[in-house]
């Protein structure tokens, strides 16, 4: 389990740092406004981070009998330059202050999905308590809880001031 979890969080990263690229993708690199124009790949921690969340959602899925969800590299770079974006611009939003929400951010860069819904959080320390704090909300609780989810994307920031900051993109 442990040698499939490194060879996980290895790929994570690769195809993350592919989909910023372009390899695959529209070519567009999201980058978060206000920055130095170019997105850091996330660190090895906070991939780890992601793919511990993308775990505990789908056990979260499978308690209630549904399909687990598929990790969508492209999703999680938009979801994570979402995330740097709110540091960065210090805001906490579904919304960014240019008016994109979840689905226009993913469509703008090239995310293929019918329908796209967001978790966002802020200031939780470790993948539990986020996950946990999803369950206990029921917005988002629907939200992992939805059996029409096929893929999602998740990332976190774990920047300073009130962070991480953390977002699942679910798609179908």
């Amino acid at each position: 389990m442990k040698a499939n979890r490194s060879f996980l969080c290895l790929l994570v990263v690769v195809a993350t740092l592919l989909a910023a690229g372009g390899c695959g993708g529209s070519g567009a690199v999201p980058v978060a406004p206000g920055g130095s124009g170019t997105l850091v790949a996330p660190s090895p921690g906070e991939s780890a981070w992601a793919l511990r969340v993308l775990e505990l959602t789908n056990e979260e899925r499978a308690a209630f009998g549904l399909a687990p969800l598929e990790l969508d590299p492209e999703a999680s770079v938009v979801a994570y330059a979402h995330c740097w974006d709110m540091h960065l611009r210090d805001f906490f939003d579904h919304t960014n202050p240019d008016g994109l929400g979840p689905e226009e951010r993913l469509a703008q860069h090239g995310v293929s999905f019918d329908v796209a819904r967001e978790n966002l959080a802020r200031g939780h320390a470790t993948p539990e308590s986020v996950v946990q704090g999803w369950m206990a909300s029921d917005v988002h609780r629907a939200n992992i809880l939805y059996p029409g989810w096929t893929r999602v994307g998740i990332a976190v920031h774990s920047g300073p001031d009130d962070g991480p900051w953390w977002a699942q993109e679910f798609m179908r």
